[in-house]
């Protein structure tokens, strides 16, 4: 599971650039950090509902932030 949420979140920022998907990016970020959190959480041995629950609304949250303040304005990832 956490293959496929980075190659999701590899996808949205290699082949999703154009301003006219920036939705789409968004929710394939989202989706992504949300999916490798459901992998990361699912090889905790003894995870609580709670963490169930919170690692992939964080992650998920975090991999938009992050896209969002690396690519920005004048940021590392600009080319």
């Amino acid at each position: 599971m956490i293959v496929v949420g980075g190659s999701a979140v590899a996808a949205a920022l290699a082949w999703l650039r154009t301003p006219s998907t920036a939705a789409a990016r968004t929710i394939l970020l989202a989706g992504g950090g949300a999916v490798v959190g459901v992998g990361a959480i699912g090889l905790q041995g003894h995870a609580s509902a709670l963490e169930w629950v919170l690692t992939p609304l964080v992650l998920g949250a975090l991999s938009v932030l992050h896209a969002r303040l690396l690519f920005a304005g004048d940021g590392p990832g600009r080319i």
